[in-house]
């Protein structure tokens, strides 16, 4: 477990807004889902409304991350130069560069609007993999990855083919798998 100080704050006017208690509730009930799956190493007896409740607490960790501020930030600059690079230089001149404060509002309106994503997350197959003997699963700052199976598809959660992929416990990870790749799984093996 880690902690940087402020890390959920923003500043508005001159005013610190703290946001942290915004995810209290998230953070008493993580561990203890999380506990009972891998106590028992298997989902299959959810309930419907925990494997939703496991999906929504899956955007939370997937939004709650410093990569999706700096992609805001990273995107309006690389915006600018690439307009700039267009001779565009009037449109480059209006985007103002974003601060570490704007990714922090960015990243927030986004956990707020993240009911869409919860959505799409609970309808993918949730499977439990186990790693082999001597294996062991590794994670970082930005524990949700996610993988495209179809050659050129995109990383987006609606995407066609895209499994998310959560390390729960060095020997447990959590995916979500599209429908589609289980039938491209099963078409390509039936015996699977």
């Amino acid at each position: 477990a880690g902690g940087e100080k402020y890390f959920n704050t923003m500043m508005k006017d001159d005013d610190r807004l703290d946001f942290e208690s915004a995810f209290d509730e998230v953070d008493r009930e993580l561990p203890n889902l999380i506990n009972q799956i891998v106590a028992a190493e298997d989902v299959s007896a959810l309930s419907p409304e925990q494997r939703y409740k496991l999906a929504f607490l899956a955007v939370i960790q997937l939004l709650r991350v410093k990569m999706v501020r700096h992609t805001h930030i990273a995107f309006r600059a690389q915006l600018k130069k690439v307009l700039d690079d267009l001779g565009l230089k009037d449109q480059a001149d209006s985007i103002e560069c974003a601060t570490d404060n704007d990714g922090r509002v960015a990243s927030l309106s986004l956990l707020a609007d993240s009911r869409r994503m919860v959505s799409c997350l609970a309808e993918k197959e949730l499977t439990l993999y186990k790693a082999a003997s001597g294996h062991f699963f590794w994670t970082s700052d930005n524990p949700i990855q996610m993988a495209n199976h179809f050659p050129g598809g995109t990383l987006g959660l609606m995407a066609r083919g895209v499994d998310v992929y959560w390390p729960i416990s060095s020997q447990l990870i959590l995916s979500f798998r599209c429908p589609s790749v289980t039938a491209k799984l099963a078409f390509e093996n039936p015996k699977l």
